[in-house]
């Protein structure tokens, strides 16, 4: 008998992928995420981040049985409003699902190949070597072309094709 809270059981690597890309298309972010310098760290520090949100935890345990991620949870930001929870990777973990998932996202693709052209030119032996201002430039550059993929508001366009008045567009 299958396992239905189980992804892994019962679908292909492909299903999986399929369907890991279609909730990160509808409830996920990818982003490049910034912190400020502080402590030990005398520059802004960069990294990726592929993420999952949703109110309920089950949905997001299928995505960490196809990817072993944390899960976590957010405070409510109101009265009437459920708990938030978030499945998280972050750096090379991030960089692996987004690699693999890549050809089955639709919505997020162009946030996920920024996130490969960015990695592409971090290197793990920078780790702890001061980075030159030519290479801290470029990651800002990726942080600002990501950081407006991702703006909220209105789309980009206002162009409107075969639409009567008071029709919804999508």
């Amino acid at each position: 008998m299958l396992d239905q809270d189980n992804p892994r059981e019962g679908l292909s690597r492909r299903e999986q992928m399929i369907w890991l890309a279609c909730a990160i298309d509808g409830e996920g972010h990818i982003c490049i995420e910034k912190a400020s310098p502080s402590g030990k760290y005398k520059r802004f520090r960069y990294w990726p981040i592929v993420s999952i949100s949703n109110t309920n935890p089950v949905f997001l345990l299928k995505a960490k049985g196809i990817f072993d991620a944390p899960i976590y949870p957010t405070k409510k930001q109101g009265e009437h409003r459920k708990a938030q929870w978030h499945w998280q990777a972050s750096t090379r973990r991030a960089l692996l699902i987004i690699t693999e998932v890549r050809p089955f996202l639709d919505l997020k693709g162009p946030q996920a190949d920024a996130v490969i052209e960015y990695m592409a030119g971090v290197s793990p032996e920078n780790k702890g070597v001061r980075l030159t201002d030519e290479e801290m430039a470029r990651r800002e550059r990726f942080y600002l072309i990501l950081r407006a993929m991702n703006a909220k508001g209105p789309p980009a366009t206002t162009e409107r094709v075969d639409t009567r008045k008071g029709e919804a567009t999508v």
